[in-house]
């Protein structure tokens, strides 16, 4: 059998076995997923720069970024330049808290703002223009609860994912305001890194920085001070390397160590020279104290996480001259919470002496001295001299007080008193006692031979009596009454009896209820004298609201005589209707009608009389004058007739007066001058020798 052979072009061919297609397209698909990313990417760049690098970016980031502040925290800018990632300035920000505002002109801040990457922030330069912070009393109930943090505690920005340095960060005229107990003018401040003479100057960070300030200080009621400090700080202390404040007309230095994390101490030495109590504000007579006073003392001390303050403060030593007398004195007190420790209190005032020594914590123990040979040195323009030792023991709200005490010939403006002795033991939870007797006063220009004064009984129930006597007249009170836990006093007016030459006799009619608090609060209060005259009045006077009341019945004038110029004298009867009341804030309003029987003037004026005197008496029929007020303006009414001995009319005159001009307080009768009226005044003259 012959073996036949193909032809390679007619060889029949076996078909190639097709390749699966999942790897291409896994490629493709991991190609477009690349691309995309890719693009992604360039996108979110795109954004990011867009975000970071330009100022409109800049604006929407910062939109985006208040949407998560908390609801109590309220960022406001007005106007946003430059690029997050390197130079920003603000203007117009404004941030509120519950308890601080703060307002600032202008931030400007240049910084590295890419080294967040690198975890790494460094600030070139942080300017801060306009400063204003105020601190704002919030009701403590209202803020949120903080959480407690878990763990130890760590300082301040700690926690931060990135350090912070910086080249200078400044505060330029800045101030801050606590309401209305300090306000801060005119601040500059600065933080810096520190300088060395090997390694130069390097940056500052939180751990360690250089800084300096200067302010006003405004302190209402007390004095201003210009302050410079200087020193070395940190994120949980600073070091204060030296502080000057001039104030007083003197100056003050201290130096020391304040920490503020993780508790608040200190640790200062405080030094003063040359300061001038005449410029403190709260003297009514500033000139009346002219002197320089030093001291030399320190202070160590820490503020708890309880909020018990510990402090230990010695004044080693007070030194000056005050009114050409010469001062010295030492005080020394610790204080923990609320236990007070006084070791030692002394100062000597020319021939005045005060000692004090003693605890005061939830039980007192205090001892005092004093010794005052010329009353005078103490209250400018008085004079005597004056004695008191005592002590006051048991618990701090309801003390018990003993006293003794004596004045010889004092004279102060109210009057004068050849002595005062008497003793005091006021038991705030127990019997009260005071009795003060003075000799030979002389009060309102009258004398009394003596007065005196005493209290008996217990805080929520007691007796105080006064009596006086002298020369032609006499006066006695009497009042019943108690003191609540809020310090007001609730009672009785009892007694009052006053008689004297020409005032004749008074007696009150019955006893009266009266408050004495925060304001006077009297009922219907009403002194009689025979045969008939009355005067009667109740209400009013406080915080809230001003409200009288009275009426005068048959009073004679002639029974004020002893209180008419010399040469003068008049006899009529006085009736008058008194109402009257002001709310806060607002004008007086109310009528004051006031008449006269008729009655006579004389006058030290005219006539040559056989005496040799000269004198003049005019006889008028009943005067009327009604006043009235509101809060849209004022109306008066006077009616006056004249005649002479004889009955002739000399003048007559009868007119009303009526102004827009409300009055507020006793300032505005002072402010008459110049302010609108309209008037009818008619007045008939018979005799213009009585004008001449």
């Amino acid at each position: 059998m012959s073996e036949q052979k193909l032809d390679p072009q007619t060889e029949p061919r076996s078909e190639p076995r097709a390749k699966p297609r999942t790897g291409r397209r896994w490629t493709r698909w991991l190609r477009r997923i690349a691309v995309g990313l890719l693009v992604l990417l360039v996108a979110l760049a795109g954004v990011a720069a867009f975000l970071v690098g330009t100022a409109p970016g800049g604006r929407i980031a910062l939109s985006i970024a208040k949407g998560y502040l908390p609801e109590d925290v309220v960022i406001e800018i007005e106007t946003f330049d430059g690029r997050l990632i390197d130079r920003i300035e603000l203007q117009g920000v404004t941030l509120r808290l519950p308890t601080l505002e703060a307002e600032a002109d202008r931030i400007a801040l240049d910084w590295r703002g890419i080294g967040i990457l690198r975890e790494k922030v460094h600030v070139r330069t942080l300017v801060v223009e306009g400063l204003d912070l105020r601190l704002i009393e919030s009701d403590t109930d209202s803020l949120p609860d903080e959480p407690e943090p878990e763990g130890e505690p760590k300082p301040p920005l700690a926690d931060l994912p990135f350090e912070i340095s910086f080249d200078s960060i400044s505060v330029l005229a800045g101030s801050f305001t606590a309401g209305e107990t300090v306000r801060v003018t005119d601040l500059q401040a600065s933080a810096a890194g520190s300088r060395t003479a090997s390694a130069g100057t390097s940056a500052g960070t939180l751990d360690a920085f250089q800084l300096s300030a200067s302010a006003h200080v405004d302190l209402p009621d007390f004095t201003s001070a210009d302050a410079r400090l200087y020193g070395t700080g940190s994120n949980t202390q600073i070091q204060l390397d030296s502080a000057f404040v001039d104030l007083l007309d003197g100056h003050a230095t201290a130096e020391g160590d304040v920490t503020w994390w993780p508790d608040v101490t200190w640790d200062v030495i405080l030094e003063a020279d040359e300061l001038a109590p005449a410029e403190l504000a709260l003297l009514p007579d500033p000139e009346e104290w002219p002197g320089r006073l030093s001291l030399r003392g320190s202070s160590t001390g820490a503020i708890h996480e309880d909020g018990a303050v510990e402090l230990n403060a010695a004044i080693d030593t007070v030194y000056g001259v005050i009114r050409d007398e010469p001062l010295r004195g030492r005080l020394e007190a610790h204080i923990l919470g609320e236990e007070i420790e006084l070791p030692a209190a002394r100062l000597t005032w020319g021939p005045a002496r005060v000692n004090a020594s003693g605890t005061a914590s939830e039980v007192i123990d205090l001892t005092f001295d004093a010794d005052v040979p010329d009353v005078g040195l103490v209250l400018p323009g008085a004079a005597g001299s004056f004695t008191a030792s005592g002590r006051a023991t048991g618990p701090r709200e309801t003390p018990r007080i003993r006293a003794t005490v004596r004045a010889d010939s004092l004279v102060v403006d109210a009057g004068s008193a050849a002595s005062v002795t008497g003793d005091v033991d006021l038991d705030l939870a127990g019997p009260l006692h005071a009795d003060l007797v003075a000799q030979t006063l002389v009060v309102a220009d009258q004398e009394l031979d003596s007065a005196h004064v005493v209290l008996s009984g217990r805080r929520e129930a007691h007796t105080l009596e006064l009596t006086a006597a002298g020369p032609g007249r006499e006066f006695d009170v009497a009042a019943t009454g108690g003191l609540d836990a809020d310090n007001t006093w609730s009672g009785s007016l009892d007694t009052l009896h006053l008689s004297a030459d020409t005032l004749g006799t008074w007696e009150l009619k019955a006893a009266a209820a009266v408050t004495v608090g925060s304001g006077v609060r009297f009922e219907q209060t009403c002194l009689v004298s025979a045969p008939s005259a009355s005067i009667c009045a109740e209400g009013e006077i406080g915080e809230a609201v001003m409200r009288l009341s009275a009426t005068v019945d048959s009073l004679r004038v002639e029974r004020f005589a002893a209180l008419m110029p010399e040469g003068y004298r008049a006899e009529a009867g006085l009736d008058a209707v008194i109402d009257v009341e002001q709310e806060p804030g607002g004008a007086f309003t109310g009528t004051i009608d006031i008449r006269t029987t008729g009655g006579s003037v004389t006058l030290p004026i005219g006539r040559e009389l056989d005496t040799g005197e000269k004198s003049t008496t005019l006889f008028f029929e009943p005067i009327v004058l009604a006043v009235s007020s509101t809060d849209e303006g004022s109306t008066a009414r006077a009616d006056l007739f004249v005649t002479d001995s004889a009955g002739t009319r000399l003048f007559e005159l009868d007119g009303d007066l009526d102004s827009p001009f409300a009055f507020y307080d006793a300032a505005g009768f002072e402010s008459l001058d110049g302010q609108p009226f309209s008037a009818r005044i008619e007045l008939d003259v018979d005799d213009l020798e009585l004008f001449s």
